[in-house]
């Protein structure tokens, strides 16, 4: 009990403080992806240049240097409270359930460490998914007040971008937990920039792969918003392709990939502060 307690508290800490970091970058990221469906840039799609530095200070323009941090109190509690619930599920609740079959069976000791690391992440996106998506709705509404007034209708609309957003957070958590534990055993010895760059690079890998999922859930909220009603997966899936083709799936990637420090450095914060406490995490 103590361990899981360890493990919840330093990856809701390592998560809080690396997210509000790049705080700027997830607005950015999020604007980028919903553009035609934000309501914080519609009819000023104008101001948005696709350079990271202009656009931030677009967003300063419009909504003030606040407009940066807009929606990150949502972030650091979805993020902190279910990075935390899910490195406990993968480090203590499910560590039964990870198999080691020896130097010829590598491949299915990484699947197996790909499926316990899939289901504990989306155990735990599926219990704080409402606030992921409210997140979302609000960062992308001009108007903060009215951010909300679709949920405040129908409740359950909460939901809206529920199933590509489980398919994405399964494969990002079993990419990202199962290839860094086959880095913590193939480089036991490497040091904290030797750590982070091995685990940015896993952070990007992930994110580049499940990026079109998440791009097409953060679509459906912006959407309920902009037109009050719920729209349908494959209905969004349809209308990017045809506004803007296959590319389409992967604006704000660049942000997404510069955004990923964050990821890699809550990885290594938590690896060497349970190290450091006498925990074993893998």
């Amino acid at each position: 009990m103590q361990e899981a307690l360890q493990s919840f508290a330093v990856s809701f800490m390592s998560s809080a403080v690396s997210k509000t970091m790049v705080s700027p970058l997830e607005r950015l990221k999020v604007i980028y992806q919903t553009q035609n469906n934000n309501k914080t840039f519609q009819g000023k799609e104008s101001r948005l240049s696709n350079h990271i530095v202009q656009d931030l200070r677009a967003i300063v323009e419009i909504e003030g240097v606040r407009g940066l941090f807009k929606g990150n109190l949502f972030l650091i509690a979805r993020y902190g409270i279910q990075q935390g619930v899910s490195y406990v599920f993968n480090f203590n609740v499910f560590k039964g359930m990870k198999k080691e079959y020896g130097p010829s069976g590598k491949l299915a000791t990484f699947v197996n460490q790909f499926m316990v690391a899939g289901l504990s992440g989306s155990i735990s996106f599926s219990m704080f998914y409402f606030l992921d998506s409210t997140r979302t709705m609000y960062m992308t509404n001009a108007s903060s007040a009215k951010a909300l007034d679709p949920l405040r209708k129908q409740p359950l609309r909460v939901f809206n971008g529920f199933v590509p957003g489980f398919v994405a957070n399964f494969v990002y958590r079993g990419l990202i937990f199962s290839l860094v534990e086959v880095q913590n055993r193939v480089f036991p010895n490497a040091g904290f920039a030797e750590d982070t760059a091995m685990t940015f690079f896993i952070t990007v890998l992930a994110g580049t792969t499940t990026y079109p999922l998440d791009t097409s859930r953060k679509l459906m909220n912006s959407r309920l918003v902009l037109e009050d009603r719920k729209v349908g997966w494959l209905k969004v899936v349809r209308d990017r392709y045809k506004q803007a083709g296959v590319l389409g799936f992967y604006k704000g990637w660049m942000v997404n990939v510069f955004r990923s420090i964050c990821g890699s450095m809550t990885l290594t914060l938590y690896e060497r502060t349970m190290k450091a406490l006498g925990t074993k995490v893998y």
